[in-house]
């Protein structure tokens, strides 16, 4: 929306804001000539299948809104009090419907990761930003008041709308926003409201909104939806957006005891939600936590508890934090700190050793890994030329790398192999070790699989994510820690699967995607899958 248009609109809602919200006791089938009438009779058309969200019908509804700033002008003349407030809350309620146009899903099958029209979302932004002009407006803080006092308390208000109302606070940091916030938050039992309120309360300075986070945080991952707790993601957006100096000692020290048990569970994903929230920390009290939880994770190599991702992780947390590369020795940790205890090291030593790493590379990644499925494009584009040699594909060095990287991780590491073309084919139905004797009957099954067909990535990854017909990970069944994607061209469902389907699975499958693209063709989803995840992205151009 240009500048203009935004100053516009910032005037219009100005001119509303002018009195009290009160309830509509007007409506467009009232007063053709109002304001609001134009939007009000889309929206009624929407809802009844005559109006179409095409991009001729977005067109259509923005030029709308023009209408309406352009009836507010002529307007704008005094009227009595009542038919004024009656015809702002009008346009209240119908930038409300507008911004919750079918937030809520009708039906209950739909899926959390099902991908967002992007007409729809667009049309929802107008709305939304019409309700923050009235925030914005000189008067806003009447505006804010109902939504606070009035909206947000409501149990029988309109379910969208109270969605809606609770996301407008966030970033505003709005004192009479807290209690109903907070409460929202802590005990309403509609996921999409709660959430919302969530999501308005992270990153507010607040002793008491930091303690309730705190409180809440599900580090086992093993709550469902309608536990009241606190999403560890949520969580650790939360305390690096307020960087440690806003946690008092007490907040600290509940942290780290959140922190030593969760480090050392024997469920990875847990621990992996914990090193996520350690990074939070500054303090010096980290370390003993840290060099205590690697010891842990090393006495538990060749058993079934093992994992060399949160080895690996443990280990670049005290490497960055320290500036010393003493590998996977909690010895030499435990022994460099006792000294740092003692005065003889300063804690940032920038000095150190040369970690000589020797980890198992596909292409030029580098992941460390217990347990990783690899995802390979096996279209017909990958028979192209890799290298010098003509007659080696982009295909036969894909699967080289597949196994050089097996053959160097050891028989510990277990594995499995997805490849795509037109449909997806699984190598075994569950995980096996890299054993010299699978790694045989791998090079077969693969010197079967041949380049052919289009470029379904969304259905193979699906399948390694183990997903549920609801969108949810069948933890069950998904042992991976690490996801390896190949891929060379442009996919055929494109982006708008990915940010959903992972945030879906995020906080259970605490899962990596490391990805590599092929060739000069391709789309984002090789780097939206290793964005959203927090794995690398690398783009071999041969």
């Amino acid at each position: 929306m240009s500048p203009h248009r935004l100053a516009k609109l910032a005037a219009f809602t100005l001119l509303l804001c002018s009195a009290t919200w009160a309830t509509p006791r007007l409506s467009a089938d009232d007063d053709l000539s109002a304001p609001e009438a134009p939007l009000v009779s889309w929206l009624k058309a929407f809802r009844r299948g005559k109006a179409e969200l095409d991009v001729a019908g977005l067109g259509e509804l923005r030029d709308l809104v023009k209408e309406v700033e352009a009836n507010a002008a002529i307007s704008s003349t005094p009227v009595d009090e009542e038919a004024a407030a009656a015809s702002r809350a009008n346009l209240r309620e119908a930038y409300f419907d507008l911004a919750s146009l079918e937030l809520i899903p009708k039906r209950r099958s739909s899926s959390d990761s099902e991908p967002q029209n992007p007409l729809l979302v667009s049309a929802r932004e107008l709305g939304t930003l019409a309700l923050h002009g009235l925030l914005d407006a000189e008067d806003g803080m009447s505006f804010a008041l109902y939504l606070s006092t009035e909206l947000l308390p409501a149990p029988k208000a309109e379910l969208a709308h109270r969605v809606v109302a609770a996301s407008l606070f966030e970033g505003r940091h709005l004192e009479l926003s807290r209690a109903p916030l907070l409460q929202l938050a802590s005990s309403e039992k509609k996921i999409l409201l709660r959430t919302a309120a969530l999501k308005s309360l992270i990153g507010w300075p607040h002793p008491a909104i930091t303690s309730f986070i705190l409180d809440g945080i599900d580090l086992a991952g093993d709550s469902n939806k309608n536990d009241f707790t606190v999403p560890l993601a949520a969580a650790t957006r939360h305390l690096a957006m307020l960087k440690e100096q806003n946690l008092d000692v007490e907040q600290q020290v509940k942290i780290l005891q959140f922190l030593r048990p969760s480090l050392a569970s024997e469920r990875w994903r847990e621990a992996s939600r914990a090193l996520a929230l350690s990074t939070t920390i500054s303090s010096d009290e980290i370390y003993p936590v840290l060099i205590d939880s690697l010891e842990v994770w090393l006495n538990r190599r060749g058993t079934d508890l093992a994992s060399r991702r949160i080895e690996s992780d443990l280990v670049d947390n005290l490497t960055l934090r320290s500036g010393r590369h003493l590998r996977d020795n909690a010895d030499r940790w435990r022994h460099w700190w006792k000294l740092v205890e003692a005065g003889e090291v300063p804690p940032p030593a920038k000095e150190g050793e040369d970690d000589g790493s020797s980890r198992a590379s596909f292409f030029s990644l580098r992941p460390v890994t217990q347990r990783v499925t690899f995802v390979i494009d096996r279209s017909g584009s990958m028979s192209k030329s890799f290298g010098e040699d003509p007659l080696h594909t982009r295909l036969d060095e894909a699967y080289d790398q597949t196994i050089g990287f097996l053959q160097l991780s050891g028989e510990e590491v277990e594995f499995n192999v997805i490849l795509f073309g037109d449909d997806f084919v699984r190598w075994k139905p569950r995980m096996q070790p890299a054993t010299e004797r699978n790694l045989a009957a791998l090079r077969s099954w693969l010197a079967s699989n041949g380049p052919a067909g289009g470029t379904h990535l969304r259905e193979a990854v699906e399948e390694a994510l183990e997903l549920r017909r609801d969108g949810t990970a069948d933890l069950n069944r998904l042992t991976s820690d690490t996801i390896i994607v190949l891929c060379d061209g442009k996919t055929v469902a494109g982006t708008d699967w990915i940010v959903p389907t992972l945030a879906s699975i995020a906080e259970s499958a605490q899962l990596v995607f490391n990805c590599v693209q092929i060739g000069r063709g391709g789309d984002a989803c090789l780097k939206l899958l290793a964005r959203e995840s927090g794995g690398d992205f690398i783009h071999i151009k041969d």
